[in-house]
């Protein structure tokens, strides 16, 4: 009986030792959510959490845990191997201070290290691990534990694998009669080598990634035994594996595969599958292939488990009696229900996004992503959503809903629905009238493939630089000139069409130059084209569901690019399995005059009206193909569809063409790609899409100016100062990879209270520290918060002798600075403070030693800005000349810096007035000091810990939703620069945006904010303790006690959600007659009941104008 009341606490937790802190937090959380209801119904405990933290002293620390051991943890690294035999017992012992023996671990995939080091402590664990098995109903999980009773309990939940073989023979045989019917034309005897992440769990071994090339002598032995093998590269996998890839292309036998692994595996052609440790050789295995692992499967999975072997569980852990059963032999349990879904197929995978190569074997794959990616966009939207005519709704969909008529049965809805357009809404339509059409044809630009670019002349202006260095300065007018060379050659014309050759030709002779030149622009612009074009989403839906509707394909383009051009950009954007490409520079026909329609119909030899043409020009793509009787569907190009649409775009203006050209066209993409309700969103409450569309402007555009200040400057090294700096130097280490001459990059902590405090030596030096404004404040938390001490650590009659009444005394800076001046200056109160601050100095100059700001060199700091107070402290503090770049300084910045020999530059506005607010920056400050914040609390201190110095943080509690918003938002600016510098190579560095372009989107969306927008605020939080401020919420939650317009800091996103503002407004008793007499009884009820909706209405313009600022001021006032 003792031991089945041992298990006292329940633990979930991801690989606490191994795992990165941020990688942890993902998969912890819906693992704890999903566990907890029924573990708590059958157990009676509700489980915690426990993971590890860089900062936080409360939580396990990898850093000390390994130290004990003596080994060097690597932060950075996403998996951190090490070898659990060198864990000393000093290790273990400081484990156990947060995992007692009598806690149970419900670990997501715990490596082997980590399981044996619970195993050394006596704790029981119970490994969950994403089943390696993926084409079933739904995604499984793997389940083992070191407690053998458990096991066997495991073993009734343990599924079959004759089940795995059923399944793959469902597929082997839907490869060919279902209703995809892919049969890829290989070799008999093919073999299969599958790629895997640069960095990952699966792959390393002792410390070390494996891949293709740690094993080149097994993979000659392969190509040896098969007439071709295939390389399928990870689908996440985008750089990083270019030696991998040169190897292959030096192989004769080798291709580069992007077949979808289940195709691979239900061909009876394909013999053999070799891999690492893939998940995908094992499937191979059940498709009846000879599979090889040149290192280990991640786990092992077998019909009876052991110690190595784990049960494949399918949804039954989403059970109470499945945690009653299993843990009954350990502790207490009760008799619980067996509760799990009532139609079992891809619920799990549906929660959790796993999806993979799923679609590829689904035909409901695409409709049920549509579902959830509607029910995240407007679950938001449809309370309190204004009810919309059909009529009005329709308006902006007019030429889909044209398109679709007759498609589908047209039903009146019982209430009018919120419309949504968008990539799977269009597709919908686009999908039910390919049914009715034998022939489905597609044009190229802008509907298969798109640019990056707002405008498709934008690539002669990223080409401009290079053609005149190409040839010598001769064309240093390139944009002009290459759109003028289609009239030079006209003459000469192939039909209707001019050849992009025959231009360059007639270009290069106009100039004196020879036909190798005319050879070498014609292969820029080709190889231009080939880097910055991709796959357009909507079109790659739209050709893959009509191969799968078994549909005869074909492409129709207008373009001068050559025919084998065509063919090469096609291969490389994934399109290779339509039937014919019709060219209007091979055949000399053009749809824009509709001849090529004609062309395509004859042959083909079919009826027009069974021709269903999908493009973006209204003349070319419509019009034309309608005057022959094909049946089009309209497309609208991504730059026309953001301007149209996106209230961000009107802001997103600049005044250097290819900047304008290259954000807004990154930008455009992603906002398009989404399912968009019919709304004016700036985000449609996704934080990504904020981070990327409207905050990676911004930090792209900072990140850009500070690399080119210290370059001017002749700076060395850059300290990115904590918090704001985190960001920034993400996006300019991206930036300076293409930039040879680009100054060293750190990331350094800073914060004005470590710097003020260090910088204490007299009491003197106190009192002057007390001249930064603060709010009305307790003494206690002004000494802890700012002078870093605790009331304790004074003697009590140091109180009423300055008139306190005690350390809970109220105090303010206007009214009390004479009494806190003899306090902070009488030796009992000064003298621990000064020797707090000596330590505090002596550690802050030890850590910026080693950050290298003691040596010589020119170095400069990089900070959101305003008065430069941390330069100037870090300077005197160092006894070093410092520069300083900053995002906004403020008025007499410049001046005060000046003053002891320092300068500084602000990259929206130098020297700014904070009280003019008319500027964007100075009206909404903290708005945009929010969207700096990393996802760390401020520094307090440096640490001097046993060997090195650490960090000290002042805690974020009540800064959840902050750091959450904060991650996405950062993730997303970093891809929107990672694109860019992908996309654009080295010319990434053209791309340059002023700060006040750079800020106006965000600016837009703070003025302007959509309730999507600002829900994506509410709860968010942050604090100031320096200036005594506690957490401070940009809007308040509904559960704010003192009130949402009280404690809300943004008043427009407050007013955008619509709650919390009072259905009949308050005025002033003697605003009444004046008003009634104005407006009449009528009108004067209307604007009490709804101020917003009665200027809304107004026929006045001005008035409309007028009427937000003046309803703001009454509301929020």
């Amino acid at each position: 009986m003792r031991e089945r009341r041992m298990i006292t606490k329940i633990l979930v937790a991801s690989d606490f030792l191994m795992t990165k802190e941020r990688e942890q937090y993902s998969n912890r959380r819906w693992l704890r959510d999903i566990l907890t209801r029924p573990v708590e119904r059958a157990t009676g405990i509700k489980p915690a959490s426990v993971s590890s933290s860089l900062t936080q002293p409360d939580l396990i620390s990898r850093a000390s845990f390994f130290e004990h051991s003596g080994i060097e943890l690597d932060a950075d690294a996403l998996q951190f191997w090490y070898d659990c035999d060198l864990v000393n017992e000093e290790s273990v012992n400081y484990l156990k201070n947060f995992i007692k023996e009598d806690s149970l671990i419900i670990g997501y995939e715990l490596s082997l290290q980590t399981r044996t080091v619970l195993t050394r402590m006596g704790v029981t664990y119970i490994d969950m691990w994403l089943h390696p098995i993926r084409f079933m109903d739904d995604i499984l999980f793997a389940f083992n534990t070191n407690n053998e009773a458990i096991r066997n309990r495991l073993q009734r939940y343990n599924l079959s694998e004759d089940h795995f073989h059923l399944y793959a023979d469902r597929l082997r045989i839907q490869s060919y009669k279902g209703f995809k019917r892919s049969e890829p034309e290989l070799p008999p005897g093919t073999a299969l080598f599958v790629g895997q992440l640069m960095e990952d769990k699966a792959v390393c071994r002792d410390g070390t990634m494996l891949n293709l090339l740690s094993f080149k002598e097994q993979f000659e032995t392969l190509l040896n035994d098969h007439p071709r093998v295939l390389y399928s590269r990870h689908p996440h996998l985008k750089k990083g594996d270019e030696e991998i890839v040169a190897y292959l292309k030096g192989q004769r036998k080798v291709r580069i595969s992007d077949i979808p692994a289940y195709d691979l595996l239900a061909s009876p052609r394909v013999t053999k599958v070799m891999g690492i440790s893939s998940s995908v050789i094992l499937e191979a295995k059940y498709f009846g292939k000879q599979i090889e692992f040149l290192f280990k499967p991640i786990i092992s999975i077998s019909d009876t488990i052991g110690e190595e072997n784990y049960a494949s569980v399918y949804q039954e852990f989403v059970s109470p009696s499945f945690w009653a059963d299993i843990l009954e032999p350990v502790m207490e349990t009760q008799n619980c229900p067996r509760v799990t879904f009532l139609d079992s197929k891809d619920k799990v995978r549906d929660m959790l996004n796993f999806y993979w190569s799923y679609r590829e074997i689904d035909k409901v794959e695409a409709m049920r992503q549509r579902q959830v990616q509607l029910q995240q966009q407007v679950s938001g939207l449809v309370k309190n959503m204004p009810k919309v005519s059909p009529a009005a709704t329709s308006k902006p969909v007019s030429a889909l809903a044209k398109a679709t008529t007759g498609a589908v049965k047209k039903t009146t809805p019982a209430k009018p629905r919120l419309e949504v357009l968008g990539v799977q809404a269009d597709l919908d339509k686009l999908v039910a009238k390919m049914a009715d059409h034998d022939v489905i044809s597609f044009d190229l630009f802008d509907t298969l493939v798109e640019r990056p670019l707002e405008r498709a002349d934008d690539i002669f202006v990223l080409m401009a630089p290079k053609v005149a260095a190409m040839t010598g300065g001769v064309i240093d007018d390139f944009v002009e000139a290459r759109k003028m060379a289609r009239d030079m050659a006209k003459k000469d014309a192939v039909g209707e069409e001019v050849p992009l050759d025959l231009r360059y030709r007639a270009l290069a002779s106009a100039r004196g130059l020879d036909m190798e030149m005319a050879e070498r622009m014609l292969a820029l612009e080709e190889e231009t084209e080939l880097a910055v074009c991709g796959p357009k989403a909507f079109g790659q839906l739209a050709y893959e569901a009509a191969l799968r509707l078994d549909k005869k394909v074909v492409i129709i383009t207008d373009t001068f690019f050559s025919q084998s051009f065509i063919d090469r950009l096609l291969e490389a954007s994934g399109y290779t399995r339509h039937q014919k490409v019709y060219v209007s520079s091979t055949i000399g026909l053009l749809k824009h005059t509709g001849s090529l329609f004609k062309h395509v119909i004859d042959d083909l030899a079919v009826v027009p009206g069974k021709v269903l043409h999908i493009g973006d020009n209204p003349r070319a793509d419509i019009k034309m193909a309608e005057s022959h009787g094909i049946i089009a569907f309209h497309v609208p190009a991504t730059p026309q569809i953001y301007s149209s649409e996106s209230p961000t775009a009107p802001a997103m203006r600049f005044a250097d063409r290819m900047t304008q050209g290259c954000l807004r066209g990154l930008a455009g993409q992603a906002w398009a790609r989404l399912d968009r309700p019919l709304s004016r969103s700036h985000t449609f409450g996704d934080p990504r899409l904020f981070g990327f569309a409207v905050a990676g402007p911004l930090f792209m555009g900072f990140a850009h100016w500070v690399l080119d200040q210290a370059k001017r400057d002749g700076v060395e090294t850059i300290h990115f100062l904590s918090r704001d700096g985190a960001i920034v130097k993400r996006c300019y280490d991206l930036l300076a990879a293409h930039d040879k001459e680009a100054p060293t990059a750190k990331y350094t902590y800073a914060s004005r209270r470590a710097i003020h405090t260090a910088s204490w030596r007299t009491p003197d030096d106190l009192v002057a520290a007390l001249g930064t404004n603060f709010s009305p404040t307790s003494l206690e938390t002004l000494l802890t918060n700012r002078f870093g001490i605790q009331p304790d650590d004074l003697p009590t009659a140091v109180w009423g002798e300055h008139g306190m009444a005690g350390p809970g005394a109220r105090i303010s800076f206007v009214g009390d600075q004479e009494k806190l001046a003899a306090f902070f200056s009488d030796p009992r109160v000064a003298d621990p403070i000064l020797a707090n601050a000596a330590e505090e100095r002596e550690a802050l100059l030890a850590y910026y030693g080693n950050q290298g700001l003691k040596e010589g060199g020119k170095t400069a700091i990089v900070d959101i800005g305003h008065f430069g107070t941390l330069q100037k402290g870090m300077a005197k503090l160092l006894d070093r000349d410092l520069g300083g770049y900053y995002f906004t300084t403020f008025k007499g910045a410049s001046e005060g810096l000046a003053k002891v020999g320092l300068t500084a530059r602000g990259y929206v506005g130098e020297d700014l007035d904070p009280a003019d607010k008319t500027h964007p920056y100075a009206r909404d400050i903290l708005m945009f000091e929010l969207l700096f914040l990393n996802d760390h609390g401020s520094l307090l201190r440096m640490r001097q810990g046993d060997e090195h110095l650490e960090p000290v943080f002042l805690p974020t509690d009540g800064e959840e939703k902050r750091i959450g918003l904060a991650l996405a938002v950062h993730e997303g600016a970093v891809d929107f620069v990672r694109v860019a510098c992908a996309k654009f190579g080295d010319d990434v560095r053209r791309i340059s945006p002023s700060g006040p372009e750079a800020i106006a989107a965000y600016a837009s969306l703070i003025k302007s904010p959509a309730r999507q927008d600002a829900m994506l605020f509410e709860g968010v939080a942050f604090e100031n303790k320096w200036s005594a401020r506690n957490v401070q919420y940009i809007i308040a939650p509904v559960e704010e006690k003192n009130g949402r317009v009280a404690a809300s800091l943004w008043a427009d996103g407050l007013q955008a959600l619509g709650s919390d503002i009072p259905t009949e407004l308050e005025l002033p008793r003697w605003w009444e007659p004046t008003l009634m007499r104005f407006l009449g009884e009528r009108k004067y009820r209307k604007f009490r009941r709804s101020p917003e909706k009665f200027f809304e209405d107004s026929h006045w313009p001005l008035a409309r104008r007028l009427g937000k600022l003046v309803t703001r001021q009454l509301v929020h006032s």
